[in-house]
């Protein structure tokens, strides 16, 4: 509102009105001006207190006002400790002040305020504000003392022992524990805690401070094992020389694995992190760990991942009991054999077999080869040859070739006075005819060729998609079926005598060749070799538990090879012959040779090889739970140009084989 007045009024009552309501003149706005300084704007609490002495090295400076702050009217200028730097800030009513450093100890310090330090309503202090605080003098900053390592087994209480630690001057000391790595623990009091389940290290840091400073950290590890008697410990650092303690161990997680068989008292075996080349043979009531910084023994699966490269089988072995593996990676080589398999693992006629937190792959495992031709078989018997011409015995036709299971040749024809005589046929269902006799004087005729034994049949099986698991725990290929031999072929027709001179009789024929051996069937396709995870016979109490499982593909099957060749008939016998003494009488006839045996038939195809996760026999007691698998694909079977390929190898997480 706009004071207007009627009439000037006298100098002291104006002045007065002036005063009383801000007016400059007779014709003056009613116009604010800034606030000064409140007398209700003040410091009403400084901490340390004015003149406090003893004060610790890690207390801030907090000044208390009786109005919210202007936050823009703290800064280093308004808000200062005399010889040293910090920062300023404000919360409501309260301004704090943190040096950069922790406050020298048996100095005295100032504290200044300023004057234009302000309320939110723009009020300022009446006037500047000082305190002063001498800190607390010292003879040395706290020691801080961890307590020695402990080893303890899962379960177990856990106190960390933090009474080695001191003041040198004598003043309370607090307590900062931190884990610096492994698995986390709950503490249900400030120094206690129940150890875990997986076995590793956990190492922690000590800080303790005073009022008169803060010590330098000190570490405790604590060491949880599984309960066992001894530990030993494994690292690309050490050497198998060495004892196998932390501070020397082992190179070799065999080496380990020996000395720990060797004792009569159950075992754990620690690996560190890296790669080991070998395939470790196992050994009873001994628990297997990997995962372990090679330093600290700390453990961690991924950072200080152990894994185990070895041949085509890798962590193996029989006649176990109470067997522990944990936090292991395992690779296989590729196979080393044709229709060779690989196994990550295999255990057989065991019992009590815990697997947890493994990463197992394994390779492909090996194709079936290309087989080769069967031999031929041998020439059979032969004819005997005719008898010559004669003027007083009759001449014998040369017996025909013979063996047991074949088809004979037939007999040569005995000689005569006057015409001569046909040769006997050979056996078989295409038995040469035996030659003619011939005329008087002339010479008999060749027996006739046995006939080409039939081809043997195919094989129309080929090998299945799994082979046999055997009691060893190997695997055995799918592998096909053999052809079957071919028929063998028909013997010679015997030769015909000659004809005779009346008084001198004609030669006699020669005997006819044996049948030929029928041709051996193709071999069987091979079947392909499989990639498993985990293989197991005759076990029982076994658990496998959060694993993770690879596995390759299985090999081909290998294909059905081809029949051999029948073997030759025997040669037919020669005739007998016409001498000069027997003039005017015939020659005998040759015998005919055997007929051929037949090709042999082809062989079928192998099975493919399989991929399995875990594969193990019904009489096992095995269970599995919480698994992630992977699984490769079964290997082609094996073909067979007429027909019986084999099948292709199963592809399956988990298979239970009689």
């Amino acid at each position: 509102m706009r004071f207007v007045p009627q009439k000037c009024l006298p100098l002291l009552p104006i002045l007065l009105l002036v005063a009383a309501t801000g007016l400059t003149g007779c014709d003056s706005d009613n116009d604010p001006v800034a606030p000064g300084p409140s007398a209700t704007f003040q410091v009403t609490n400084v901490t340390p207190a004015d003149e406090a002495d003893s004060v610790s090295v890690f207390v801030p400076i907090k000044v208390k006002f009786s109005r919210p702050l202007n936050p823009a009217s703290i800064n280093v200028a308004s808000f200062r400790v005399v010889g040293t730097d910090g920062t300023a800030r404000t919360d409501s009513t309260i301004a704090t002040f943190t040096p950069v450093t922790t406050w020298t100890p048996g100095r005295k310090y100032t504290i200044e305020i300023s004057s234009s330090v302000s309320d939110t309503s723009g009020h300022t202090l009446a006037r500047d504000f000082t305190s002063t605080f001498t800190v607390i003098p010292s003879t040395g900053a706290p020691i801080a003392n961890a307590g020695p390592d402990q080893i303890v087994t899962p379960g177990d209480p856990v106190i960390l022992d933090a009474r080695g630690s001191r003041d040198p001057n004598q003043l309370p000391l607090a307590y900062h524990w931190k884990q610096l790595g492994g698995p986390d623990v709950l503490f249900s009091l400030e120094n206690l805690f129940i150890a875990p389940d997986a076995p590793g290290a956990i190492p922690f840091q000590l800080i303790v401070d005073s009022a008169a400073g803060r010590s330098h950290p000190d570490t405790v590890t604590i060491f949880v094992g599984t309960g066992r008697n001894s530990t030993f410990f494994v690292s690309h650092r050490g050497s198998d020389t060495a004892v196998g303690t932390r501070q020397d161990p082992f190179a070799t997680i065999q080496r380990a694995l020996d000395v720990a068989r060797d004792t009569p008292t159950s075992d754990d075996i620690f690996i560190a992190g890296g790669y080991y080349h070998e395939s470790p043979f196992l050994a009873a009531e001994v628990g297997v760990y990997g995962g372990f910084d090679p330093g600290t023994w700390v453990r961690d699966l991924d950072l200080t991942a152990t894994r185990i490269i070895g041949q085509s089988r890798v962590v193996h072995g029989h006649n176990l009991n109470l067997v522990n593996l944990d936090g292991l990676q395992v690779l296989t080589a590729a196979a080393d054999t044709v229709t060779g398999s690989t196994m990550a693992i295999q255990i057989v006629d065991s019992s009590d077999i815990t697997l947890t937190r493994l990463k197992l792959t394994a390779r492909d495992g090996g194709d079936g080869p290309e087989q080769s031709l069967p031999l031929s078989p041998p020439r059979t018997p032969g004819g005997a040859p005719g008898q010559d011409t004669s003027d007083f015995l009759t001449p014998q036709g040369g017996a025909g070739g013979s063996r047991i299971d074949l088809h004979d040749g037939g007999d040569g024809a005995v000689g005569s006075l006057i015409n001569g005589f046909q040769g006997i046929g050979g056996d078989g269902p295409n038995g040469g005819l035996g030659g003619g006799g011939g005329v008087m004087g002339y010479p008999g005729s060749t027996g006739a060729q046995g006939g080409t034994g039939a081809v043997g049949e195919n094989a129309t099986e080929g090998g299945a998609a799994f082979g046999t698991l055997d009691t060893q725990g190997d695997y055995q290929p799918a592998n096909g079926r053999s052809g079957s031999v071919g028929l063998k072929g028909s013997g010679g027709g015997g030769g015909g005598s000659g004809g005779g001179a009346v008084i001198v009789f004609g030669a006699s024929g020669g005997g006819g060749g044996t049948g030929g051996e029928g041709g051996y069937g193709g071999f069987p396709g091979l079947g392909g070799g499989g990639s498993f995870g985990i293989v197991m016979v005759n076990v029982s109490g076994v658990s496998i538990t959060g694993c993770q499982i690879a596995t390759g593909s299985g090999g081909q099957g290998g294909p059905g090879g081809t029949g051999g060749s029948g073997g030759p008939g025997g040669s037919g016998g020669a005739g007998g012959e016409q001498t000069f003494n027997a003039l005017g009488a015939g020659a005998g006839g040759k015998g005919g040779n055997g007929g051929t045996g037949g090709t042999g038939g082809f062989g079928s195809g192998g099975g493919g090889g399989p991929s399995i996760g875990i594969l193990h026999r019904a009489t096992s007691n095995v269970t599995v739970t919480d698994m992630t698998f992977q699984i490769g694909q079964g290997g082609p079977g094996g073909t067979n140009p007429s027909g019986g390929n084999g099948a292709s190898g199963e592809s399956l997480e988990v298979k239970v084989t009689q």
